[in-house]
């Protein structure tokens, strides 16, 4: 019975998470959960699956938890760290943006495994993170869809072979749209994304596909490949996540069924279990389409390889100011093509650092977002 915790555990992946492990309940112990602030689905889940510690972020929304026998509630930050700090076999990232930057090195060395739903953290500390990990003896699993396909990929071919990454891309609600009809779009347009429900901030990264910058980061810093060598295709139908191209000119594809549940199975150590019809069935895709992008209207993808190559604080500063403006423009002070332009500019200011702690990422972090209100107001 391996014991189980879940951050985030109201948000799509915590949700994907216990759908698996409801399945398989000879297999797994749920020991911890936590949330933002949707008390009504975690007072579901604290019924459900019994933990015996739960952690609510919004502390004034402690009180409308139930309290069951054995069961301890934590709030707050200090409460999300003190979670992730518990022993454990498998802890599940799936807090967002850099709020999980504390949660997950507190937990290197208490949990056997973690799998990564959360690109922010690596991207932002990755080198600290792996290093401790590797310390503690904590295995770090990506389960993000094309990260996952990487890894699954590059499980089986020796890395000589390999000349080049390829990551996929729904390309959002946008991508074959004109850029005059998107530069104004309204935030309930840039989170009704084609594909997958996730949250708001993400469903509008991946809109400007910034999101896909960050996953060409974060493959370059869990695979130690160069950012030259990963490439970019917009896949509207969504079911090849990642290609390899060998030295000899052929392609090696990952294709599944857009759903999470499978990755985050495999991260588990789940080999059979049900999708209830979601198997992916060849004979029934009409087509597989593949397009490059266009980075001129999505300019975001440039910046991204350029933070790459820069290294240093420029990818806590990219993830940084990304995170501030999509607040601004999700509470309607910016319009959608403000996003690109005000990153750009923090980009531009910044003069880098060496992160060589976890203080070093606050600090610019902290910069950068002080930079887009600077910006904004």
């Amino acid at each position: 019975m391996k014991r189980i915790i879940i951050l985030g555990s109201t948000g799509s992946i915590g949700r994907a998470t216990l759908k698996v492990v409801k399945e398989n309940l000879d297999k797994f112990e749920v020991i911890g959960l936590s949330a933002r602030k949707n008390t009504s689905l975690l007072n579901k889940q604290i019924e459900e699956f019994r933990p015996s510690y739960v952690s609510i972020l919004d502390k004034g929304k402690a009180k409308a938890l139930k309290i069951n026998k054995g069961l301890k509630i934590l709030a707050g930050e200090e409460g999300l760290e003190e979670l992730s700090r518990k022993e454990c076999d498998i802890l599940v990232l799936g807090v967002p943006g850099l709020s999980a930057l504390k949660p997950l090195f507190s937990c290197l060395g208490r949990a056997k495994k973690v799998l990564l739903a959360n690109k922010e953290a690596i991207i932002s500390a990755g080198e600290i993170i792996k290093e401790r990990a590797k310390n503690e003896n904590t295995e770090l699993f990506p389960v993000d869809s094309e990260a996952w396909a990487v890894s699954n990929l590059l499980k089986r071919e020796e890395r000589e072979d390999i000349l080049s990454v390829y990551l996929t891309a729904s390309g959002g609600p946008f991508w074959d749209k004109p850029k005059e009809i998107i530069k104004n779009v309204k935030a309930e347009e840039a989170i009704r994304h084609p594909v997958w429900k996730m949250g708001k901030k993400i469903s509008v990264d991946s809109a400007t596909l910034m999101n896909k910058g960050f996953e060409v980061i974060e493959i370059r810093r869990l695979f130690n490949i160069d950012s030259e060598n990963i490439k970019i295709l917009i896949h509207p139908q969504s079911v090849v996540h990642a290609f390899l191209e060998k030295r000899d000119k052929s392609l090696i594809s990952c294709m599944f069924y857009p759903d999470m549940r499978i990755p985050i199975s495999s991260g588990l150590g789940i080999d059979n279990f049900s999708l209830k019809g979601k198997k992916l069935l060849l004979d029934k895709i009409k087509g597989l389409e593949f397009f490059l992008p266009d980075y001129k209207k999505f300019p975001l993808l440039n910046l991204a390889y350029f933070v790459a190559k820069k290294e240093k604080s420029f990818p806590t500063v990219l993830v940084s100011a990304d995170e501030e403006a999509v607040d601004f423009y999700l509470k309607e002070k910016i319009s959608f093509s403000d996003i690109p332009k005000i990153i750009e500019r923090v980009i531009a200011k910044h003069k880098p650092g060496e992160i060589t702690s976890l203080e070093d990422v606050y600090y610019w972090e902290a910069w950068a977002k002080e930079k887009v209100k600077e910006l904004v107001f």
